[in-house]
């Protein structure tokens, strides 16, 4: 009775139902339960990343650029990350606005710009793409970009 049933190709048995996902249930030895589950995509992402390979921070925000980040806010992020750098340099939440995202970005790896700090911070990927922490963190706009992203204060 089992034997001559196929496994349907995840693609093909995956169906979207509004805020759901319809996946089939497997059984010992690849047997498909007949019946088929709901999965939330929040219990969908809680799945993937118990798996270990998805971070919902890193995923992109197409069309996003650095022009969209806030750079009041990058300054004071990296005036509180790199403290011992800007201590050393004189500079502090006053004095940064006379200088450039790039500037600063150099005094923390000398010669680099804004884009390769937030790239080795993985703010950046690497396609070029905006995470949605950058966004999330530094966005002027973020319900712009993320409609779905809401924060709770606990």
């Amino acid at each position: 009775m089992f034997g001559t049933s196929k496994l349907l190709n995840i693609n093909d048995a995956t169906k979207r139902i509004g805020n759901f996902f319809k996946l089939p249930i497997q059984l010992f030895h690849g047997v498909p339960y007949p019946e088929l589950a709901l999965f939330d995509n929040s219990e969908l992402a809680d799945m993937m990343g118990d798996c270990g390979r998805y971070n919902a921070d890193e995923e992109a925000v197409r069309d996003a650029s650095i022009e969209d980040l806030d750079a009041d806010t990058i300054k004071l992020y990296m005036m509180e990350r790199f403290s011992p750098v800007f201590r050393g340099k004189n500079i502090d939440e006053l004095t940064m606005k006379d200088y450039s995202l790039d500037q600063m970005a150099g005094f923390v790896i000398k010669g680099a710009t804004i884009e390769r700090l937030l790239r080795n911070l993985r703010f950046i990927r690497p396609d070029g793409q905006m995470t949605k922490a950058a966004m999330m963190l530094f966005g002027k706009y973020t319900q712009r970009w993320l409609p779905e992203i809401t924060a709770k204060c606990i």
